[in-house]
């Protein structure tokens, strides 16, 4: 090995395999590195089997005690936009993440909350392969396991070797620390390779500098009809109605159902569909999901969208349609106009058989065939040309497609990184077509992974958990890609909550429902005033450049440690969560210098206090300082004359009020 490294081999020889002999050689190596406090692991596997072939390993194998007392420790996942498991040590709760899927990043920590140590845990593997990162917790341990799959699923006589490393080493800190140690060795990964988001040229600038993201599903007549065609112009209206509202900005819309639907050519209508067409209720006569997915322009989409596409692009409102990327409805006798040619490109099973969507009977799609490659960018070119549509929203990205066993597509059976690769290239074709199309156009995706940064322009992460009390994702790539969240309640301290905590870590706030759906924000109901004013705040603030460079385009930092109110009240979220009154984003610019937001979520006006040593925020400790405030509205107020030293950042706030500091 170098010079400046030890490793450590331990092998293991013909191993028996049931009544194979000698069928398995097994060698581990652990390295240590001079000045780098991670180990690094890895497992290769010789199988001399001519019968039996390796499913997956599991690797490495570690059982981690409580450090310190239990009640205090913590464990942080990177699902949705990551999240920290209090008092991780209890029997029977047990977490089985598939990554890319589930988890959108390789990392994970186990730390005391009070004594800021741990242990951090991941993979570092640059070629993001589908795994599994396996939890079983008890009330005195926790055993941790990550599992690796080999290119060909099973297949006999073939030898793994893992491609890359799985990490393990002591966390001197908490969450955002080790939220580092990975952003340190992330943002050198082929996802990040165009650079951040101030440089970027191939994400349009109105879609970086938009303040909310909204969505509308035609299929539902909770505020409409039992028309989709009727539907269309309701939710036209809605989002005309937030564009004057909003005033002098673009804003980014999904838009669901927007295909006529045909009797008799979906397979939605068979009786084994869970999303056919219920008869009673709001949803008569809906699907209540997509239907013909696959099937334009031979099926179209509803008389009128063209048109309204048309207006409402006129006046910013930027609609992106749904479009599935796995998923395919060869209609309930495989009659649909494109089955014939669809079904060799279904994905496959380890048997051979076709895989549904649960009790779904659309086809799930190989993103390595050609075929299926080229009917998603044809579908896209058409719909940007006919229908002025502005985008499509990529519905079960994920990051990865599930496993498909058919190799005749061009592909490994099912593993090592065949699924993940032929997902990202299925992306990158449909968005190189869409912006040669053009370069206004955007691409999002259902909770994308980390591997599709460089391919999409934003992602959809589930709005806000009880679980998600650090912005994790955030913080390691707020300044690589856009974000935005599912969908926004409006009820009680819920949306105040909810659309704090995506503001202060930059997150497009959203999305906001359009009629017909029920639970709308509403200009005309007086109950939904205070939203819509706390909202107008904040796109108050996207439309000034100062706030902006924070905002669309800082790194995210740590937040602030607030020492006034103490202790800090405290808002009940959904049955289990609870989420401070004063949120806070601290931002660093590209320029250096850090802008800061402190956001009051309560009902009531609050004082806060924090204190800020610059030093730990990237300044030079010679760094003389001002600190000037800005309001919503633009009025800026200078606090502190340039000085040396800890920042002490205070004021009030009424409630549902914001506040923005620029330390410069």
């Amino acid at each position: 090995g170098k010079t400046d490294e030890t490793t450590l081999h331990l092998t293991w020889k013909e191993m028996d395999v049931k009544e194979n002999k000698s069928a398995l050689d097994v060698e581990v190596t652990i390295t240590l590195r001079a000045g780098d406090p991670l180990s690094y692991w890895r497992i290769n596997v010789r199988n001399r089997s001519g019968r039996y072939g390796i499913e997956r390993v599991r690797f490495p194998i570690v059982h981690l005690a409580p450090i310190g007392k239990a009640e205090d420790d913590l464990l942080l996942y990177p699902r949705y936009r990551g999240g920290l498991i209090d008092k991780p040590f209890k029997d029977g709760h047990n977490d089985m993440e598939f990554y890319p899927h589930n988890f959108n990043m390789q990392f994970q920590a186990l730390y005391n909350k009070k004594t800021n140590s741990g242990v951090y845990l991941g993979t570092f593997d640059p070629a993001a392969s589908f795994m599994c990162f396996e939890f079983r917790r008890s009330d005195n341990a926790i055993l941790w396991r990550p599992t690796h799959f080999p290119p060909n699923i099973t297949f006999a006589s073939e030898d793994f070797n893992l491609p890359y490393d799985c990490v393990i080493g002591p966390l001197q800190g908490d969450w955002y620390d080790a939220a580092q140690i990975y952003r340190k060795w992330a943002v050198k990964q082929f996802w990040c390779r165009k650079g951040k988001l101030s440089v970027r040229k191939d994400i349009p600038k109105w879609y970086k500098e938009a303040p909310l993201y909204l969505y509308a599903q035609l299929g539902d007549s909770a505020t409409g009809t039992h028309s989709l065609e009727k539907n269309l112009p309701i939710a036209e209206k809605h989002l005309l109605e937030f564009l004057e509202w909003a005033g002098d900005v673009k804003l980014p819309c999904n838009f669901y159902q927007v295909t006529e639907r045909i009797p008799g050519l979906t397979s939605y209508d068979l009786p084994i569909c869970v999303y056919r067409a219920p008869r009673l209720g709001r949803w008569a006569g809906f699907s209540t999901h997509e239907t013909h997915c696959g099937n334009y322009p031979k099926i179209p989409v509803l008389p009128g969208l063209s048109a309204a596409m048309g207006r409402l692009k006129k006046a910013g409102g930027m609609v992106c349609p749904y479009l599935p990327l796995e998923f395919f409805d060869p209609g309930p006798s495989e009659n649909a106009p494109y089955a014939a040619a669809a079904r060799p490109h279904a994905l496959r099973d380890l048997y051979g058989a076709f895989r549904g969507w649960g009790t779904n009977p659309n086809w799930q799609m190989c993103p390595w065939s050609d075929w299926w490659r080229n009917r998603l960018k044809e579908t896209c070119e058409l719909m940007l040309e006919r229908e002025n549509v502005s985008g499509f929203y990529l519905d079960v990205l994920q990051g990865s497609s599930l496993p498909c066993y058919w190799t005749p597509h061009g592909h490994t059976a099912a593993g090592g990184d065949s699924m993940t690769k032929g997902m990202h290239e299925l992306v990158k074709i449909i968005t190189n077509a869409v912006k040669t199309k053009d370069s206004e156009a955007i691409i999002t995706g259902e909770n994308t992974s980390e591997n599709m940064i460089d391919v999409t322009d934003g992602i959809l992460q589930v709005t806000l958990w009880p679980e998600n009390t650090a912005p994790i994702f955030a913080t390691v790539y707020q300044d690589y890609i856009l974000r935005y969240g599912l969908e926004m309640s409006v009820s009680g301290d819920a949306f105040f909550i909810q659309s704090a905590s995506m503001f202060v870590e930059g997150m497009q706030v959203g999305r906001l429902r359009l009629r017909p759906r029920s639970s709308a924000l509403s200009f005309q109901n007086p109950k939904h005033k205070k939203m819509l004013d706390f909202l107008k705040l904040m796109v108050d603030y996207y439309k000034q450049d100062v706030a902006k460079k924070f905002l669309v385009y800082g790194r995210l930092l740590r937040p602030l440690t607030f020492g006034t109110p103490a202790p800090m009240p405290m808002l009940s979220y959904g049955r289990k969560g609870r989420f401070p009154a004063l949120m806070s984003g601290v931002f660093r610019s590209d320029d250096g210098e850090l802008g800061v937001f402190v956001v009051n979520t309560s009902t009531k006006k609050l004082s806060f206090e924090a204190t800020l040593n610059p030093t730990e925020y990237g300044m030079a400790p010679s760094a003389a300082i001002a600190v000037e405030t800005i309001t919503p509205g633009g009025v800026s107020a200078n606090i502190r004359a340039k000085t040396r030293g800890p920042v002490t950042l205070k004021g009030t706030l009424d409630a549902h009020g914001l506040t923005m500091f620029r330390l410069k």
